[in-house]
């Protein structure tokens, strides 16, 4: 694994995103994280719609960074929201491959932050708003 400055991954991943705390240094392997990250930010823009702004932010918890992707948009029901990282699960039903993938995204993103020793859970806001947090080891 390499220390890799957040700021970078989220460059990479789509520079129209502010970044917050450029100094904050996570333990993982490079391009893991770098797909882990877009994807989230690919589905807050997505499945937000029209409610943007989508928010990026990274804090320091002790020995360990958490990273936060936020988006303002309509949020996942409660009860499926232990569900969302299994492969193939897709909260409505109506989606296909045409519209909305066949429900993978969020379960490589568990993979990979998962193989750089790292956790991943999301949640809804209130009154409104979906977040998904990634806490991964601090870099040196």
């Amino acid at each position: 694994m390499t220390d890799l400055a957040v700021c970078r991954i989220f460059y990479k991943c789509l520079s129209r995103f502010c970044i917050l705390a450029e100094d904050i240094r996570v333990k993982a392997a490079p391009e893991l994280l770098t797909r882990a990250v877009a994807n989230l930010i690919r589905n807050a823009a997505k499945y937000a719609g029209n409610a943007d702004p989508v928010y990026i932010s990274a804090e320091k918890q002790k020995d360990k960074i958490a990273l936060i992707v936020r988006d303002a948009g309509p949020g996942v029901p409660e009860t499926m929201l232990d569900q969302l990282f299994e492969p193939f699960f897709r909260p409505e039903a109506s989606r296909n491959r045409d519209s909305g993938g066949v429900g993978l995204g969020l379960a490589i993103v568990k993979t990979c932050i998962e193989t750089c020793q790292g956790t991943v859970c999301a949640c809804n806001g209130e009154p409104n708003g979906f977040t998904v947090t990634v806490t991964l080891k601090t870099g040196l």
